[in-house]
């Protein structure tokens, strides 16, 4: 693996291997957690994997189109799996609820990536310094999301291109 390459993927390695660990004790960090600690626990182990695997999949070969998307099933499917992985823990179990929690955070987690990115880019400024509202900054956002029809045609619009 090239050095960059790894640079950018080990982040995201390392904090599946944590919420891997997490998973794997009958007692995470010692004790049960009680609803609200736990499901805030949740939406934050896959924010924090969901935004690191977004800017991992970021390249100069790779445009940001379509990174949140993949980021999103890419965290979805390491949730999957984690779920069915505390099957086989004692005293855990594979729930849906917690499982709605993990899509949550890799929602936020690549919603938030991606206003990061567009502000560090300097797309979430009008150029005076203003802050964009709400609005704005979701129609920004949604140039991440790649359209069925550009997945199925190759088309890309001209105002979605980036130099």
């Amino acid at each position: 693996m090239h050095t960059t390459s790894r640079r950018r993927w080990m982040p995201p390695l390392v904090w599946a291997a944590a919420i891997f660990w997490l998973s794997s004790q009958s007692r995470p960090l010692g004790r049960h957690w009680p609803a609200l600690p736990s499901a805030l626990a949740h939406v934050f182990e896959f924010a924090v994997l969901a935004a690191l695997l977004r800017r991992a999949l970021v390249t100069d070969r790779r445009p940001r189109r379509g990174t949140a998307a993949l980021a999103f099933l890419l965290t979805a499917l390491y949730a999957a799996t984690d779920e069915v992985h505390q099957l086989f823990v004692p005293e855990r179990e594979a729930r849906p609820s917690e499982y709605g929690l993990d899509l949550l955070g890799a929602s936020l987690g690549v919603a938030i990536a991606g206003a990061r990115a567009a502000r560090a880019s300097g797309r979430l400024s009008d150029g005076e310094g203003k802050e964009p509202d709400v609005a704005e900054e979701a129609v920004l956002l949604s140039d991440d999301a790649l359209s069925l029809d550009e997945l199925q045609h190759g088309q890309k619009g001209d105002h979605h291109l980036q130099p």
